[in-house]
């Protein structure tokens, strides 16, 4: 009877083989070849690291393929050897499994960078790992490992490429951190457990990079915010380099320490990394005997998290009301308008930075224009991606161009949104399980808004009842209608929000400039209104963030119904307000250090009109902002991203 994966885990506590490379390069591989190369070349050196790991008591053992992708491959002049590598890689471990394991299909990077960091496209990436998995699956392999991902985007297009040729195939997906736990890009664990939770994948990890102690705080600290089982899988500690050798220092003996740990917090699959050998394994097995795993439920429930590639926050369930900032939108922004047709992103750039700095803790990016709207989706969310480190809301009514937004998001966004129509509902719940996100519900459908509350919260749960068919997190918005033609709308809204969240409890979204539509003295209806919505339940508004007393009655209201710690609130009053730049310099300054490509010829062209030397260009304006830059990312308050497009400005 063949084994059932996914029952398995559910039940038992599960061990997964260890490192294949530096046993092959033991027994003889040659150096410039790559551990890919012993499937052709030498089969029976893998069979036999294999049979090490099942004697030991592996119950999965993974592949000989994690570099076997058509980069990789190229680099060794075995790119024509693909198929034929993967296809033994399979066919070598299940021979050597006996099927007393699983053999699983080890997947890493493509090497590359993906745009617009690297020059490739995620729908290239898609496709890489999509003809990866099909030659996989139909070689006969139980299921995959994706390893040592450092970007979250690129693991995503993994899934992707997968999940296209298999619904149900089990999917292991793992990041890999530094020591200080994030990765090269900047990504965090808890970011990590955060987009892989909203990904159709069946267990989440780390692999590789550190030793186990570090591996367990990693895991840690990505654990609160996942319900999927997770795996360990450590190196031998963290590499030494002797007398030009590189040295694993972890005995078999460290795999054995945590373990208890590691069950509490959802381990169900430990393994080795880079340095293990059988005898790590088999002091696994030893240690493991009779472990069940642990499947309580870890992840607050009643709470929506959002994320950026480095940064994430909560919505509802007693945290802070979230203000999406919705100045990226051309709807009467006749500048915005026009650089959109020129594909030029300098305002979007402006607004994303400009916004995230005024409190703005989402921003809202909406391109819709007569144009391709599909491409200056995937445009400008890249640009907000590089501009700030804040969660992006995809807005769009068309389902396709909010997919482009999706291929070109790091994180885990939110997707602006649906109405209760059915087809509506199943395109995009559909796109938000298949790239992950949560949705906002609007309370309308094709027979329009409901006059009533009542009506509004019977769309609300038929929205939240398909979403739950998909898996889908949603935020429900009751819809902000203009008090200038129904000086009923406001009192009609604040009584939906709190039926939404007396029968429902799911997080409420408005609209704020909605209610203040052609009247005077808008801001000032705004914010009256927005002090009302915080107190019937509100979790996250859609307004200005540029708009001072917007944000102070949102400040204070979030400190009078407790939702936001008045220390916090005080300092938001008075955090540093940046200066503008002065002179010609420090718009050079700041062109490099926000990678303001468009511009930076203009500004250095300028302060040359207006009498600076090359010389004092370069030591006054360019070279500070580069210092400054160092600074940052050695602080880890930027990353290898920003870095990059700073330097090619």
């Amino acid at each position: 009877m063949k084994r059932n994966f996914k029952e398995e885990i559910k039940n038992s506590i599960l061990v997964l083989d260890g490192a294949m490379g530096t046993s092959l390069y033991k027994r003889g591989l040659p150096p410039d070849k790559p551990p890919e190369y012993a499937n052709l070349k030498h089969p029976e050196w893998v069979y036999e690291v294999h049979r090490g790991y099942v004697s030991a008591g592996a119950d999965i053992i993974v592949t000989n393929t994690f570099g076997a992708n058509p980069f990789k491959m190229k680099e060794h002049s075995l790119d024509k050897f693909l198929k034929e590598i993967i296809v033994e890689g399979v066919k070598i471990a299940k021979d050597a499994s006996k099927g007393r394991c699983f053999v699983s299909t080890s997947i890493g990077p493509t090497g590359k960078f993906l745009e617009p960091v690297g020059d490739l496209s995620f729908d290239s990436a898609v496709s890489i790992f999509r003809k990866i998995a099909e030659i996989a699956i139909e070689a006969g392999t139980d299921l995959f490992s994706l390893e040592t991902f450092i970007d979250i985007r690129e693991l995503k297009s993994a899934v992707v490429g997968i999940r296209e040729v298999s619904s149900d195939i089990p999917i292991i997906a793992m990041m890999t951190f530094d020591r200080s736990l994030k990765t090269v890009l900047g990504t965090p664990p808890e970011v990590a457990g955060i987009v892989l939770e909203s990904l159709p994948v069946d267990v989440i990890g780390v692999n590789c990079g550190l030793g186990p102690d570090g591996i367990y705080e990693a895991l840690r600290r990505m654990s609160p915010y996942t319900d999927k089982p997770l795996i360990s899988q450590p190196n031998a500690g963290v590499p030494v380099v002797k007398d030009g050798i590189t040295l694993y220092p972890a005995v078999p003996e460290d795999f054995s320490k945590l373990i208890e740990e590691k069950i509490k917090i959802g381990v169900v699959i430990f393994g080795g990394c880079c340095g293990t050998g059988p005898e790590h394994i088999e002091e696994l097995k030893r240690s493991l005997r009779d472990r069940k795993p642990n499947l309580s439920k870890r992840k607050d429930s009643k709470k929506i998290y959002l994320a950026s590639r480095t940064s994430f926050i909560a919505i509802g369930n007693g945290e802070p009301v979230r203000l999406i900032g919705e100045r990226i939108n051309p709807s009467r922004k006749k500048r915005l308008t026009e650089e959109l047709k020129n594909r030029s992103f300098s305002t979007v750039r402006e607004e994303a930075i400009g916004q995230a700095g005024s409190g703005a803790e989402i921003i809202d990016v909406n391109v819709g224009i007569p144009e391709d709207e599909k491409e200056l989706m995937r445009r400008a969310v890249m640009e907000v991606n590089l501009s700030v480190q804040v969660p992006v809301s995809i807005d769009s009514p068309s389902p396709e161009v909010i997919e482009e937004g999706l291929k070109s998001v790091d994180g885990k966004p939110l997707i602006n949104s649906t109405s209760a129509d059915e087809e509506k509902m199943k395109k995009v719940f559909s796109l938000a399980k298949k790239y992950g996100g949560a949705v906002v519900g609007l309370t309308m459908d094709e027979g329009g808004i409901p006059e009533t509350p009542d009506g509004r919260v019977e769309l609300a749960k038929r929205i939240m009842k398909v979403a739950k068919e998909y898996m889908v997190e949603v935020l429900i918005d009751p819809i902000i209608l203009p008090i200038g033609s129904n000086s009923k709308a406001g009192l009609i809204t604040l009584e939906t929000i709190k039926r939404i969240k007396d029968k429902t409890g799911a997080p409420v979204i408005l609209g704020l400039s909605n209610i203040s539509f052609g009247m005077p003295e808008r801001e000032f209806i705004n914010s009256a209104f927005l002090s009302m919505c915080i107190l019937k339940g509100a979790d996250v508004i859609i307004g200005n963030p540029m708009s001072e007393i917007v944000m102070k009655t949102l400040k204070i209201s979030e400190m009078i119904t407790g939702r936001r710690k008045i220390e916090d609130a005080i300092k938001w009053f008075k955090r540093e307000v940046i200066d503008e730049a002065k002179n010609g310099l420090d718009l050079i300054k700041k062109a490099v250090m926000r990678g303001d490509i468009e511009n930076v010829e203009f500004y250095v062209n300028e302060a040359l009109k207006d009498g600076y030397s090359p010389i004092e260009v370069n030591n006054m304006g360019i070279v500070p902002a580069l210092k400054e830059l160092g600074i940052l990312f050695e602080r880890g308050d930027i990353f290898l991203p920003q870095l990059m497009r700073s330097a090619e400005t």
